[in-house]
């Protein structure tokens, strides 16, 4: 929790001062930056999960993701040249705070303690089984299949000035974000089974559809007349 909550104020308020750029800062930061790709993807493996309980899983699994976030974040190297600087910082501080206002809404409905492992740890410790997760499709859900990604992009965008070293770690924290959901994908498929593959086909993965946004907004006052 504590490096999401660093992440997004490095997004809106990081430092902005920048050395020159060198092959060596930006060679570096790449290779910094797998240590949390990697982390992501050793940590579900099958060979891992069979020496785990479940209970106990999910729990390691947000700590070491914590962990390797920490040091991507308090390691990276700024570098110049400035792409752009605008002097029009409200026009990206709006959708910015309301991207950040949505994945705060979001992984409430999700479950905080689930997200987190809180009710994992929690179940291992009263040697309880873990309630059944549910597939989520109402509010954002209904809009698009993983709104935390599509708001994640929005708020690593939505900044006044973009350098070179940020443009740098927007794109790599894009790409994962599109590599990580198609794994994502994968595991929803298999715990969820025809009832995702029916939804797969109705809510589209990232840019909602615009019939989709009318039909909602139109949909509640057919109702009412």
């Amino acid at each position: 929790m504590s490096s999401l909550i660093y992440f997004f104020w490095l997004l809106q308020f990081g430092n902005n001062a920048t050395p020159s750029f060198t092959w060596h800062s930006f060679v570096s930061n790449i290779i910094l930056f797998l240590i949390f790709p990697l982390q992501h993807s050793i940590l579900p493996r099958r060979f891992i999960k069979e020496r785990m309980s479940p209970s106990l899983h999910r729990p390691f699994y947000v700590l070491t993701s914590g962990i390797a976030l920490w040091v991507v974040l308090l390691f990276w190297k700024p570098f110049e040249p400035t792409i752009y600087a605008s002097t029009m910082s409200l026009l990206f501080a709006i959708p910015f705070y309301v991207s950040l206002v949505l994945i705060i809404g979001v992984t409430i409905s999700l479950g905080h303690t689930r997200m987190f492992g809180l009710s994992h740890g929690y179940a291992a410790w009263r040697r309880r089984p873990l309630p059944e997760a549910k597939l989520e499709i109402r509010g954002l859900f209904g809009l698009v299949r993983h709104p935390i990604t599509s708001l994640l992009f929005v708020a690593l965008w939505s900044h006044d000035t973009l350098t070179a070293g940020r443009l740098l770690f927007n794109v790599l924290f894009s790409i994962y974000s599109v590599v990580g959901t198609a794994f994502e994908e994968r595991s929803l498929v298999k715990d969820f089974g025809k009832d995702y593959l029916e939804y797969r086909k109705r809510v589209p993965a990232f840019f909602p559809r615009l019939t989709t946004i009318l039909q909602r907004s139109t949909g509640p006052r057919a109702k009412r007349t």
